[in-house]
């Protein structure tokens, strides 16, 4: 059933599930963050089911795997929302999980045999940002839609049609952090060039571990939703400083160019890389087993200012 689709328009995606109607058929909605995913899903649900809201109708189940931890007895329930009996017959029931790729193995074993044994007119939408690291005996058994990341002149316009009063030196410099809408429209909506420039004046000065440090996380980092923001920022300015060690200088903002030049000064390439991937295992460490954010955001600005 293993397929791979790369046109992705709207309404091609509804044509693709509504020429399964009355069958059942899952799906990989693959794509880096904020390439429109979600919205894709919300929108072909409101079209199959004909309602505005989803949070109103009953034959949808949509499971967020990043917003809390999914137990196996979570995925096993799933059959018994497919096999009860729906208010609403004539239309499809509609399973999504959303960032899939954060459930556990045991967790996914269950999800496998759940796939394996779907009833009529169900539709399965995994929602993943990194469709690698589903287990190939799931996505053997799913259409895989991919959504590649737009052009940097076609979220410069979307940018522009929707915030117009962002000037130009703020759009040239969010659009230096990321290419994709979804990420950018929600880093502006937290003021979060504001947040990043002053961690980038931190950097610069790297030999003084003073209170403005404890002050700066306090302030913006002490909740543990912004622990992902946190994770984006230093990942992308470590992204930077790769390239330039690679002699593939990036654009950089101009804040970005002292905190850039002091990073390679005194970290190589192979520590550089090593903090990288601490990061992601601080963090997927924070979420499981309950760490303190403020801790986990100090330790990484340690070792990337030491």
């Amino acid at each position: 059933m293993n397929a791979t689709i790369k046109n992705r328009s709207k309404n091609k995606l509804h044509d693709i599930i509504t020429s399964m109607k009355g069958r059942s058929c899952s799906f990989v909605f693959s794509g880096a963050r904020g390439t429109g995913k979600s919205c894709s899903v919300k929108e072909l649900a409101c079209k199959l089911l004909d309602i505005k809201d989803l949070n109103t109708h009953p034959n949808i189940l949509w499971i967020d795997t990043e917003q809390k931890n999914v137990s196996v007895v979570e995925i096993r329930n799933i059959s018994n929302f497919m096999f009860r009996t729906s208010c609403h017959p004539n239309l499809p029931k509609l399973i999504v999980i959303d960032c899939a790729d954060n459930l556990n193995i045991h967790s996914l074993n269950a999800l496998l045999k759940v796939l394996e044994e779907p009833t009529k007119n169900t539709y399965f939408i995994m929602i993943s940002h990194n469709a690698d690291a589903l287990p190939d005996t799931i996505k053997s058994r799913c259409i895989i839609i991919n959504f590649p990341p737009p052009s940097l002149s076609s979220t410069r316009q979307l940018l522009k049609r929707q915030l117009p009063d962002l000037s130009e030196t703020q759009l040239n410099d969010y659009l230096s952090l990321s290419s994709s809408p979804g990420i950018l429209m929600q880093l502006i909506k937290n003021d979060t060039l504001k947040v990043y420039k002053e961690l980038l004046e931190l950097l610069q000065n790297s030999g003084e571990l003073s209170n403005k440090l404890y002050g700066f996380i306090e302030k913006n980092f002490s909740k543990s939703d912004r622990l992902e923001t946190f994770q984006f920022l230093v990942k992308t300015l470590i992204y930077k400083a790769i390239r330039t060690k690679a002699s593939q200088p990036p654009a950089l903002i101009s804040e970005e160019k002292k905190a850039v030049e002091t990073i390679t000064a005194t970290k190589s390439m192979k520590k550089l890389l090593a903090i990288n991937d601490e990061i992601d295992s601080f963090v997927a460490d924070s979420k499981l087993l309950g760490l303190d954010t403020k801790g986990v955001i100090l330790i990484v600005l340690h070792k990337l200012m030491r």
